[in-house]
């Protein structure tokens, strides 16, 4: 069990987490949130085949093994695509955009990721535009990946 389960841990959800809003770190997250707050963007990956997949499946698609773990990977890729959400998600916001990011140097399957792209305008947006993955530290040890 994860030492951190009887922790009052908080993390914003995707999409809001740098807005404020909060929820609890479920346990089977922790280790890619952790990761986060150290710079690092973790993928859950097969320990048996190495195969890397998102979202998170506590079995390997490609050898039925159930044994995983949080492993890094190099943080960069492209914008699969993305759409505008043009009336502000929280007060005092402008539009954002969601982006689904197929992530470089991955095993198995390209391996795409929700997220947003920061500081990307309308016009700069765009399927294949590469991205390197930064974190919002959120809460002691927790940190929140986006992209730019």
């Amino acid at each position: 069990m994860s030492d951190f389960a009887n922790l009052d841990i908080e993390l914003p959800p995707l999409g809001f987490a740098l807005y404020g809003m909060q929820t609890r770190v479920p346990p089977e997250t922790e280790g890619h949130w952790r990761a986060a707050a150290e710079g690092r963007f973790t993928v859950p990956t097969c320990d048996d085949c190495g195969t890397n997949r998102w979202p998170l499946d506590l079995v390997c698609y490609a050898c039925g093994s159930n044994n995983w773990s949080w492993q890094t990977v190099p943080g960069t890729g492209t914008v699969f695509t993305y759409t505008w959400i043009d009336n502000p998600t929280h007060p005092g916001g402008e539009g954002d955009n969601v982006a689904v990011i197929e992530l470089d140097g991955t095993k198995g399957d390209p391996v795409r990721v929700p997220g947003w792209v920061v500081g990307a305008t309308y016009d700069e947006l765009a399927c294949g535009l590469p991205v390197v993955a930064d974190f919002e530290i959120v809460a002691d040890g927790i940190g929140v990946p986006f992209w730019k």
